[in-house]
């Protein structure tokens, strides 16, 4: 079975890729296709750990003003960033995880002519275990609306009008 050699320019790789059989261009092409779409979420799913860390930080490193000496004011501001970070992170994540279930249906479809997806019937329960992180998103969303609003109180509600 004749490969492509990394060390070749890329024209001779092209060239000898264009004369495989669909086959085995798959298996050439694949591991490569496993990596992007794995590097990608592992990328997306650090979004909501980094915003996590990043806000318990800043209220451990408060709970002791010598070691940041932050005034109230730019502990609230920061604060309520990353919270804000947290739920659109959270959001993001599941939207990634939702197109990549697309994309490999997309592709497992262009190799069966059938999507995948099609013809698994749901109940209920399988209805609400896949909307389940999006409510509880939700939830979260309010509660950090609320958390934002006690901590800004009228304020945020002014600077909300003005825009």
């Amino acid at each position: 079975m004749e490969e492509i050699k990394q060390q070749m320019p890329d024209k001779e790789k092209q060239r000898q890729y264009k004369k495989f059989s669909p086959e085995h261009k798959w298996l050439i092409i694949k591991p490569f296709l496993e990596i992007i779409t794995s590097s990608t979420s592992e990328i997306v799913r650090l979004l909501p750990s980094l915003s996590v860390l990043s806000a318990t930080l800043l209220i451990v490193a408060t709970l002791n003003p010598s070691l940041i000496p932050l005034g109230d004011l730019w502990a609230k501001i920061i604060l309520s960033i990353l919270l804000v970070i947290i739920p659109f992170s959270l959001l993001i994540y599941i939207d990634e995880c939702m197109r990549t279930i697309k994309r490999a249906a997309k592709i497992m479809e262009s190799y069966t002519g059938k999507n995948p997806l099609e013809n698994i019937k749901h109940s209920f329960v399988d209805k609400l275990e896949a909307w389940f992180p999006v409510l509880i998103l939700i939830v979260y969303f309010f509660i950090i609306f609320i958390l934002l609003y006690k901590m800004w109180g009228w304020t945020f509600i002014c600077l909300c009008n003005r825009f």
